[in-house]
């Protein structure tokens, strides 16, 4: 019988295994550049573009949050999250900033750059980086990330046949081409070998091995698609193809092997491409530095390799030698912070850097790799006053995390969703957004020109402007704002807010500290049979000792407390508000109707087909309804004027006659629509604001209704089926929530 271990790898895709591991001779290389270009003429920068773009999505926001953000939804857990040990959130402020770089990359406007990542001790840096680098060797071993490299496979029996009369005899000459212990047996070896086989060591693109001079023809002639064609000889992007030269080994190969075949083609029979590895554990592909690790300068070479090919070709012109640096060219090269060691590596890339050249004895050596690191920021100081090097750093700011729902998916992701959900719904958001603020620097310029008087939203909004800080970085535009500043949101708005980003993030409690936080908190105030409600999140922080806490303005939290009452009484007003669409809808197109007749007229309505008595106390009653119970005369009146002049210069002369629309679909019924049912909702709790039969049927909702009269039974049912459903609370939560608000006459307050 077969073993399990036989049988489970007969079962595996040989095809992909085998795509995936064998060469491709160049001439079936080629044809597939001709049928898909863009994907195998990749570098290292074209494929960390598609790479990161293969993980990060846009997110698809529903209702008013899709309509009002500042920053791009961008879902990049893929890349940072999922799959990995130790995920790293990301807010979208770095979201943002991390695209913008990865798009540099694409662009070509950040090569021959050193980035560093910066951060404070406990943002996540070193978990970022490694998480993106296991996320590079997991894309290179699929079906969308290959990226292709040099290999060579020397036909033996070639070259001998090549060598006329002198074949095998003459490969017993001493001299310069004699052995040693590295090809032991040389002359019986060759007899019976077919190839010898190896790679490029510095992971030359294929393509590089067609003669610089003659490559802009090649590819003129092989690619079909006019399109990329134009894309590919005059954008940036592939300035490489074009420009680079293949490294010293495959160039002097190329020469030595035209010498003895006298035939380009034949040369070209014996290279091949094959997918490059992206292997950290051996430093392939991609190699990562401790500060503590050992510097290796000295030049690397496959001695084996070297003198075989010598002694085949009888030569001295090839030098199978390179550098560490070679291993990584076309890959990564990362130094985790910059120090000790790493200080060294550093000004050692400087040259490579800025030149992409560096010498290995008298051999000149090419490399073009993406160099990133880490760093503290006061580890900066080392390096950052050195002239040659200030022009080659790009720096890319890891705050700690801006974003309270992002702090809330860290708590999520240590302490588990059945903790989370013990939480009365944006109680939890408070605890997050209180640790945000200690992050957050006072003052913004930015936001002063969104919102220039802060006394506008006395309530919501402190004077420092740190609750919409808290809000702007989360892509959140607040509720409490009102149509006008919920608009002002433009490109050169964002630019200043995503500008003054930089800044932030820098100080307060870091991501360590604020784990630990939650941990005291969870010690002091969990209990698995009670619902965490705002108290206990409030007073904790208000009584907390932690310093960072303590610098927080006063007025921040009383924002914050503010904001959660108002979020919370809307909810509770929506979920209790029930309306008759149709019977609104016909208030409306009646007035709208009635409003070109004078009093005392008897009409008929055509969009409702309704008899009507144009009365003032039939306008009243509907202007009431959308200005206010207090709406002077004169309001009410000029609303009517407004109203009217609308209806006959766009509704009706050019929206129903012109276009077609139906009443209901016209921009002026829809205005009106909205603000009738919103004064609708924020009154529909005020019946029962009062009412002790409503509170006590709350009470006792688990033990039965049946002794309270049917509304009230409708009514609580209502709401609390409403909570759950729209707005996620446990029926306990529901019930708990809605006398908060009522204990708190929070619905006259909001």
């Amino acid at each position: 019988m077969e073993s399990f271990v036989e049988l489970f790898f007969k079962t595996l895709n040989k095809t992909e295994r085998k795509v995936s591991r064998e060469p491709i001779a160049f001439d079936d290389f080629v044809t597939l550049i001709q049928n898909n270009p863009s994907f195998y003429l990749r570098d290292i920068f074209q494929f960390f573009y598609d790479m990161v773009f293969f993980y990060v999505k846009k997110r698809n926001f529903k209702g008013k949050r899709a309509e009002n953000i500042i920053f791009e939804e961008l879902d990049i857990d893929g890349l940072l999250v999922d799959g990995c040990e130790n995920p790293f959130f990301s807010d979208p402020v770095f979201a943002e900033r991390f695209v913008d770089l990865v798009k540099s990359f694409k662009k070509r406007t950040l090569q021959n750059h050193l980035i560093l990542f910066e951060g404070p001790p406990g943002s996540g840096k070193s978990t970022f980086l490694n998480n993106l680098i296991s996320k590079i060797e997991e894309y290179a071993r699929s079906s969308e990330g290959a990226l292709f490299k040099t290999y060579w496979r020397i036909n033996i029996k070639d070259i001998l046949e090549v060598m006329g009369k002198e074949g095998l005899d003459n490969l017993s000459l001493n001299g310069s081409f004699e052995y040693g212990e590295n090809v032991p047996n040389f002359k019986e070896d060759v007899k019976t070998r077919q190839s010898i086989d190896f790679s490029c060591p510095r992971h030359d693109h294929p393509i590089l091995q067609i003669p610089k001079p003659l490559r802009y023809d090649f590819l003129d002639r092989l690619i079909p698609d006019k399109k990329f064609k134009r894309k590919l000889f005059e954008d940036t992007e592939y300035e490489w193809i074009f420009k680079e030269n293949p490294c010293n080994i495959c160039l002097s190969l190329y020469d030595v092997l035209l010498d003895r075949l006298k035939d380009d083609y034949k040369v070209f029979r014996m290279i091949y491409a094959r997918r490059a590895v992206f292997r950290r554990l051996f430093g392939v592909g991609v190699s990562v530095y401790n500060p503590s690790d050992p510097i290796y300068q000295e030049p690397q070479m496959n001695a084996f390799v070297h003198e075989y090919l010598r002694k085949l070709l009888r030569t001295d012109n090839i030098e199978f030698i390179f550098s560490d640096l070679a291993l990584t060219n076309n890959g990564i090269y990362a130094l985790m912070d910059i120090k000790e060691k790493n200080l060294q590596r550093l000004y050692r890339l400087h040259g490579i850097i800025s030149d992409g050249v560096h010498k290995v004895g008298t051999i000149e050596e090419r490399i073009k790799s993406m160099f990133v690191g880490l760093v503290n920021p006061e580890d900066k100081k080392q390096f950052e006053d050195v002239p040659s090097l200030k022009d080659r750093i790009i720096y890319v700011r890891i705050p700690y995390v801006l974003d309270f729902r992002t702090e809330i998916a860290i708590y999520k992701s240590k302490f588990g969703e059945d903790v989370l959900k013990r939480f009365l719904p944006h109680t939890l958001e408070v605890f997050a957004k209180i640790v945000v603020a200690t992050r957050l620097e006072k003052n913004s310029s930015a936001l002063k020109k969104w919102i220039p008087d802060p006394m506008k939203y006395e309530k919501f909004l402190d004077k420092d402007y740190i609750v919409l800080k808290i809000f702007a970085y989360a892509n959140e535009i607040p509720s409490w704002l009102d149509d006008k500043d919920s608009k002002k949101i433009d490109e050169e708005l964002f630019k200043e807010i995503y500008k003054e980003s930089e800044s932030d993030g820098f100080k307060g409690i870091s991501g360590r500290q604020s784990l630990q936080l939650f941990s005291d908190f969870l010690e002091k105030f969990f209990d698995k049979s009670q619902i965490v409600s705002i108290d206990k999140v409030l007073n904790y922080f208000i009584n907390s000792d932690v310093a960072e806490i303590k610098q927080i303005p006063p007025n921040v939290i009383v924002a914050l407390a503010n904001d959660y009452d108002y979020t919370v009484t809307q909810e509770v007003k929506e979920s209790i508000y029930f309306f008759n669409q149709e019977e609104i809808e016909s208030q409306i197109a009646n007035y709208l109707y009635a409003i070109n007749f004078d009093i005392g007229e008897k009409i008929i309505c055509p969009f409702t087909n309704e008899e009507l008595e144009v009365t003032e106390e039939f306008f009243r009653n509907f202007e009431k309804s959308i200005l206010g119970a207090n709406a002077s005369p004169f309001e009410m009146k000029r609303f009517r004027k407004e109203n009217q002049q609308i209806y006959v210069n766009t509704t009706l002369s050019q929206e129903i006659n012109v276009f077609g629309k139906d009443i209901k679909q016209t921009e002026q019924f829809k205005n009106l629509y909205t603000r009738f049912t919103k004064i609708l909702k924020e009154n529909a709790l005020a019946p029962f604001s009062e009412n002790i039969n409503f509170k006590s049927a709350l009470a006792e909702y688990d033990g039965g209704l049946e002794k309270y009269d049917e509304k009230i039974q409708r009514t609580v049912d209502f709401l609390l089926k409403n909570l759950t459903k729209k707005f996620n609370y446990t029926k306990e939560g529901a019930i708990q929530i809605v006398q908060y608000v009522l204990e708190n006459k929070l619905d006259k307050k909001y």
